[in-house]
């Protein structure tokens, strides 16, 4: 469940940040997007496989089939570094900037995500701390960025 709860940080912690923060909604879009851009231009330099395909005996039920039916739906590829946990990371952040209960009610479910990352067999170990390496580097990127170029104006 952790780890399919994935799927639903954009649009839960997008739709709430359209909702009430538009500024935040824009800035969290801005983020993920960032990470998702290096993620994937990290993934064509460390073409690595993560040990998805050992991990078909490993569960079963309602949230495994979900997430095989969202991986047939993919290309397999890259793990290095884990985008799932670095984007994560991103929806923790941004929901936190925005109201600290918010960043509270989703912090578990990421906490979830970066546990079920490597114990539900989608990646290894180190996919999932250069996942939490790449946020810890994004971050004042996309800080410097979006406060030179992605605020509205005032």
């Amino acid at each position: 469940m952790c780890y399919f709860s994935y799927y639903l940080y954009l649009p839960v912690v997008g739709g709430v940040l359209y909702v009430r923060d538009r500024s935040g909604f824009r800035r969290f879009i801005f983020s993920a997007t960032v990470m998702f851009l290096v993620s994937y231009a990290l993934y064509f330099i460390f073409p690595v496989l993560g040990p998805v395909e050992g991990r078909e005996m490993l569960f079963g039920g309602f949230f495994d089939t979900l997430v095989d039916l969202a991986y047939r739906m993919d290309t397999p590829g890259g793990a290095v570094p884990s985008s799932h946990i670095a984007v994560g990371l991103i929806a923790f952040l941004e929901a936190w900037r925005h109201n600290r209960l918010f960043g509270l009610l989703v912090a578990p479910f990421v906490i979830g995500l970066i546990l079920a990352t490597v114990s539900c067999g989608f990646h290894y170990g180190i996919d999932a701390l250069s996942g939490i390496a790449l946020f810890l580097v994004i971050v004042p990127v996309n800080d410097w960025m979006w406060n030179r170029w992605g605020r509205p104006n005032q």
